[in-house]
């Protein structure tokens, strides 16, 4: 599988993981980044990836700063890298 498609996939598991944690629907992260609630949905679904001001905007709504964001990211991915 192509890099691009796994961390979309690998970012947007994260996201929807920590926005559960959060007590929060896809509307409340959808209004806390000033975005559609279907947006948070493609972002989830990995078919679409967020942009850097976006992740900041994301991060903050769920209660953590963007590098541990991008941290949790980087660790699944070399999880996933050892799988193979």
């Amino acid at each position: 599988m192509p890099e691009t498609i796994v961390l979309k996939s690998l970012t947007g598991k994260i996201i929807k993981s920590l926005r559960i944690k959060n007590d929060m629907n896809q509307e409340d992260l959808a209004f806390e980044c000033n975005v559609d609630r279907s947006y948070i949905s493609m972002l989830e679904r990995g078919l679409n990836e967020p942009s850097l001001t976006k992740i900041f905007e994301i991060s903050k709504a769920l209660n953590i700063t963007p590098s541990q964001f991008v941290k949790m990211v980087e660790i699944e991915y070399e999880r996933m890298e050892n799988l193979e």
